[in-house]
């Protein structure tokens, strides 16, 4: 998933206002940028397939068996919530550490629908397992996670365009008066935001960029296109 990402945040809002709104959507997004971070430092790898992209969208076959299994978002949620805290000069309740630790975590939850699945394969010749490097429960799991979305982009970006415009739909209606002043100053602010969202989604779909450089061109991209989008989305407060 990428725009549905976001989504989580704009959804966590109402629930604590007194949190950023870019924090609470970097938070949802906070294991993809984790991702790429780690995949400059080699600790991952953000792996371009051409396989993949004949079949559908998000062409990658990555290795992210810390920053995308169930236990390594749960340590990085718990860190995420703590840097947070240690940071902020705000009171931050225990509440609100509740919900931006669960924010962070949807993103596991959230993955399942359109990544693909896979299990160990045997290899005869080498005596070891080749272990699938997706969605996992535990970064040494030898099954992957997954529904497939991502082979089919038209589904992808229904279900993501559409989960993005009832967080906004949350967000505008539940959200008090004194957490969104950007809204109150510009009450187009939304519309706008939710075209660029659907843009970026339209991209990640049907777009490419004219490389196949995954580790110093996408990553890069992605990370910035996060970075931006939830700097944009703090306007909102």
């Amino acid at each position: 998933m990428w725009v549905g990402h976001f989504a989580s945040g704009l959804i966590a809002k109402p629930f604590t206002p007194n949190t950023p709104l870019w924090v609470l959507t970097f938070a949802g997004a906070f294991p993809d940028a984790l991702h790429f971070v780690l995949n400059f430092i080699n600790i991952e790898s953000f792996n371009f397939d051409p396989t993949l992209a004949k079949r559908g969208c998000f062409p990658y076959s990555n290795d992210y068996a810390w920053s995308h299994s169930a236990v390594g978002m749960i340590v990085a949620g718990l860190a995420y919530v703590a840097i947070y805290s240690a940071l902020t000069d705000r009171k931050v309740t225990f509440k609100d550490q509740a919900i931006l630790f669960a924010t962070v975590f949807s993103h596991f939850f959230l993955e399942l629908p359109v990544h693909r699945p896979g299990k160990s394969l045997n290899n005869p010749s080498r005596n070891v397992l080749t272990a699938p490097t997706d969605v996992k429960i535990t970064p040494n799991d030898n099954i992957a996670l997954g529904a497939s979305l991502f082979d089919h982009r038209f589904i992808t970006f229904l279900l993501e365009t559409t989960l993005v415009w009832v967080s906004f739909m949350v967000f505008n209606k539940m959200t008090p008066i004194s957490a969104k002043g950007g809204v109150m100053r510009n009450p187009n602010l939304s519309n706008y935001l939710l075209a660029m969202l659907v843009a970026e989604q339209a991209f990640f779909c049907w777009g490419s960029a004219p490389t196949t450089n995954s580790k110093y061109i996408h990553a890069p991209m992605f990370l910035g296109q996060i970075l931006f989008t939830c700097f944009m989305l703090g306007k909102l407060d």
